[in-house]
């Protein structure tokens, strides 16, 4: 309002008081007009005058999710590199940055994996040759193997997993987690199904090949039939308890039924 000149406020108060006399109604309108419109442009200086004087904010002050993202400098990443250094005891795999300080890089010495050879465990076993390429990708039914490794687990298995499931954890949204109530343990049923029950997990042993692979594809018919039998074949020759469920079956096919409850299975 400084900037406004006695002429200013002149014309400004001539023509409110003359804005309802009829005689010229061109001029009080053009002076009004004009008054107000340098009144507004002297509110935008002094608003922009007042915006220059604020200083820019820092942005290391904001909260670090508010700053505005930058790449970091090729010199700033840091990079633990291949994970290529075997331990010289278990031949565990290591970060060379992972090595205790008191060892050397031509001698290097891990102590999170096993103590320095405290902890021995026995190497796993070699798997069976079909096994191992389908885990290995060189099989050619492969892929789908390892998409549904679970399925298959489970379609082989000779008992259930008996826990108190916590199903609000199970199904809830998000990764899937699995969550139980109390102990974990493998329930083992009856040799024989009850009535009007399809068979299940150690069930379906006592029965030839070819049955086997039906009633383990009527259980799980997203499954493929030839990896089916190739993994039934393969249990077959090298699980041990296979035999042993088939000559539990024999053991209670010979077995008068009155005596059948009596009939028991150690493994």
């Amino acid at each position: 309002m400084d900037d406004l000149n006695d002429e200013d406020w002149q014309r400004l108060d001539d023509a409110i008081g003359q804005v309802w006399q009829p005689e010229e109604p061109d001029m009080q309108a053009a002076d009004i007009y004009g008054v107000n419109r340098r009144f507004e442009n002297h509110v935008r200086r002094e608003m922009h005058n007042e915006e220059d004087d604020i200083p820019p904010r820092n942005p290391r002050d904001l909260p670090k999710a508010r700053r505005p993202y930058r790449d970091p400098l090729q010199n700033q990443i840091h990079s633990l590199g291949p994970m290529n250094i075997a331990c010289s005891q278990c031949d565990a795999l290591h970060w060379k940055f992972e090595k205790l300080s008191a060892s050397s890089v031509r001698n290097p010495k891990f102590g999170n994996c096993c103590l320095q050879g405290q902890i021995q465990l026995p190497p796993l076993r070699v798997p069976p040759r079909y096994l191992k390429d389908m885990l290995c990708g060189i099989a050619n039914q492969s892929k789908t193997f390892r998409k549904n490794i679970r399925q298959y687990n489970a379609a082989f298995a000779f008992t259930s997993l008996g826990v108190k499931i916590d199903h609000a954890i199970t199904n809830a949204p998000g990764p899937y987690s699995f969550r139980i109530y109390g102990e974990l343990h493998h329930h083992s049923g009856a040799l024989l199904p009850e009535e009007n029950q399809p068979e299940r997990y150690a069930q379906i042993y006592i029965h030839n090949d070819a049955d086997q692979v039906n009633l383990r594809l009527a259980n799980n018919p997203q499954l493929d039939p030839t990896v089916m039998a190739e993994l039934q074949a393969m249990i077959h020759e090298t699980h041990p308890y296979v035999a042993l469920y088939r000559s539990a079956y024999q053991i209670m096919a010979e077995t008068p039924p009155e005596q059948r409850q009596n009939v028991k299975v150690l493994l």
